[in-house]
């Protein structure tokens, strides 16, 4: 399972959705779907990554399931 920080880190940051849209040149509808679970494309997730400055190790993580 992929475990996002996305949400946290943006409001962390007072970041809204539209701006990393814009900056990434990604759709803010595919912005949306990634904040709220979706697993980016790795393009996608390399875009976030560079324009909040971080690895994106740092933004997404896979945890094990348990069960």
């Amino acid at each position: 399972m992929i475990r996002s920080n996305l949400r946290d880190i943006l409001t962390e940051r007072g970041l809204k959705q539209k701006y990393i849209a814009e900056k990434t040149g990604l759709n803010r509808n595919t912005i949306s779907d990634i904040v709220n679970g979706k697993k980016p494309e790795i393009e996608s997730a390399l875009k976030i990554a560079a324009v909040l400055e971080m690895h994106v190790e740092e933004i997404w993580s896979v945890e094990e399931e348990q069960g």
